[in-house]
């Protein structure tokens, strides 16, 4: 029986096309986080955990990438071979800005934080039979805005 014993590293650098959102969920429906405690920081550094990307990838139960691209008979296999077979590190992936971390000032004016650009956006979230709950969600101005 052969193994499979090839390692393939990759260094990446993923450029958004879109501004990324943060609503960090506290664990139930009732419990209210204040706009900074829904970034994702390690010290004042915005990051973005490896977890969600690893989710994006290969989740079975949510909107993965697998589930929305392939026929419901081949998703799961492709998501279970993501899953199994990637890596990604750090944990925490920080958010950079011509080339240096995104800093987290630690207020909002006027719902901007000055020192790094992330703003406040209000949103509704919509799903299924119109249950509506409204949420913030975290975004910065593109690169060069």
């Amino acid at each position: 029986m052969a193994s499979i014993s090839k390692q393939i590293t990759k260094d990446i650098t993923l450029t958004g096309l879109t501004s990324i959102l943060f609503d960090r969920y506290a664990g139930d429906n009732k419990t209210q986080l204040a706009p900074e405690q829904k970034l994702y920081l390690q010290g004042k550094i915005v990051t973005m955990p490896s977890m969600n990307i690893t989710s994006f990838l290969s989740a079975q139960n949510t909107e993965s990438a697998p589930k929305m691209l392939l026929d419901k008979r081949e998703y799961k296999t492709v998501a279970s071979a993501l899953l199994a077979s990637t890596i990604i590190n750090p944990s925490a992936i920080p958010f950079t800005k011509n080339g240096k971390p995104v800093v987290f000032g630690g207020s909002f004016v006027d719902d901007v934080d000055p020192v790094s650009g992330i703003h406040l956006v209000y949103h509704v979230a919509s799903w299924i039979r119109a249950f509506q709950i409204p949420r913030f969600a975290r975004c910065w101005t593109r690169r060069g805005s």
